[in-house]
């Protein structure tokens, strides 16, 4: 039951007041009276407590004895190597990338494509008489996967620049014939002049994603290799007497992870014993 100061919620849009009570009216003053010392209160500063100096220093000496210092999780002689293998990758015409068979991913570098651009590139897969040919056939699916998705990758890039050239090439001609500067029989051939071509020069005869398979102990496979090298070598220099220079031996680069075989399969590939090689990690330290 409500009390004869209040009616039921049904007859009006606000909430009863309590049974008994009657309506408390506050006046305009005394609610701006609240109103001032609230602002009064927000606004005045705090009052900090006098801290004792010696508990202060006690303190910061605390905070400095549990201090987190950063630590370089990126060691300085690998980062003097990548500095060395970038200037002489500038200064080759072949990379061979070294691998193990055993774990042909976990040994290749993310940054390897991009250090090398676009010149060719040689993936050999070192150690193939320790994995069974089971491992080896499914390596070798998955190398030719790899190779068919850089191929369409490259065709579509291919593609698309060439559509931008064509369609800038359009654009120009059609504000120089909206401008009267270019002749109908001008018109026909700069648009034959900038038809794509492709290169004259060829693809090279070894893609930057095939794969051999080689024993360093053994030797085997290491004719592929050297044939694969031969033929890069006529390529490049055909290149360089196209624009007028003296054909010279090419340059190669071999790179790898630490203890894969690189020293072994250099003295493979050219015949004779030109570096240190053991069953040793460790026995190549610096570059060479």
């Amino acid at each position: 039951m409500f009390s004869q100061h209040c009616l039921p919620m049904q007859q009006h849009n606000r909430l009863p007041c309590r049974p008994n009570r009657t309506p408390i009216i506050v006046s305009a003053a005394v609610t701006q009276q609240r109103s001032e010392r609230r602002k009064r209160a927000i606004t005045a500063p705090v009052q900090q407590p006098a801290i004792d100096p010696e508990v202060l220093q006690r303190a910061q000496e605390a905070d400095s004895a549990f201090q987190v210092h950063t630590v370089q999780w990126y060691p300085g002689h690998i980062a003097k190597a990548e500095r060395q293998l970038k200037e002489q990758l500038k200064m080759v015409d072949v990379v061979f990338e070294i691998r193990d068979a055993r774990i042909p991913q976990s040994t290749c570098h993310p940054q390897v494509p991009l250090w090398v651009g676009s010149k060719p590139r040689l993936v050999i897969v070192n150690r193939a008489d320790q994995i069974s040919r089971a491992d080896r056939a499914a390596w070798d699916k998955h190398f030719t996967q790899q190779a068919v998705a850089a191929q369409k990758a490259a065709a579509d890039k291919a593609e698309a620049a060439a559509r931008r050239k064509a369609a800038a090439a359009a654009a120009a001609e059609q504000q120089q014939q909206q401008l009267g500067q270019l002749s109908p029989s001008s018109s026909s051939d700069s648009s034959s002049v900038q038809q794509p071509t492709e290169d004259p020069h060829g693809p090279p005869p070894v893609l930057p994603h095939q794969v051999f398979w080689t024993d360093g102990k053994t030797g085997a496979g290491i004719h592929a290799v050297r044939r694969a090298a031969l033929k890069l070598s006529d390529y490049i220099n055909t290149k360089r007497g196209r624009r007028g220079l003296a054909p010279r031996p090419i340059r190669a680069c071999v790179i790898g992870f630490p203890n894969i075989g690189k020293s072994a399969l250099i003295n493979r590939l050219l015949g004779r014993r030109v570096v240190e090689s053991a069953a040793r990690p460790g026995v190549t330290r610096v570059l060479r």
